[in-house]
């Protein structure tokens, strides 16, 4: 059984790649929450991933997604908003650490995908989630 996935397509989209088999027999429990938590959309599964309380246990690819959202959560809660019902942006990613994020990508499904375009737009996914609720 292969572990589950976090990569990219060729549209440019980040895509949850379950387990070939789709059983949730021999599954974690941590699995089996992704897989659901992604099942409803990237966003939700991003921020699933970052509940988790480190990467020691995941994939390589896992924990890159782990720390990139982690990191954009950390600049979203340190923000003072004007108005708490209509949330502000989080400000872009600046050309050093886009740059750090591109080169430091460990091999994934779809890296040659992997776009400073890729890394702003989940960014913006994760704050649509946030939003919604």
């Amino acid at each position: 059984m292969t572990r589950p996935e976090l990569g990219v397509l060729s549209s440019g989209h980040l895509h949850w790649f379950p387990t070939e088999n789709d059983s949730d027999a021999g599954q974690q429990a941590g699995q089996i929450a992704f897989n659901a938590a992604f099942a409803r959309g990237v966003a939700e599964g991003l921020i699933a991933l970052a509940a988790k309380d480190n990467a020691a246990d995941l994939s390589l690819a896992l924990g890159y997604w782990w720390t990139f959202t982690c990191q954009y959560l950390a600049e979203r809660c340190q923000m003072t908003q004007a108005e708490p019902a209509r949330p502000d942006t989080v400000a872009a990613l600046d050309e050093q650490r886009m740059r750090s994020l591109l080169e430091g990508a460990p091999p994934i499904r779809g890296a040659e995908y992997l776009s400073p375009e890729v890394l702003e737009g989940s960014r913006r996914l994760n704050a649509k989630t946030e939003i919604s609720k």
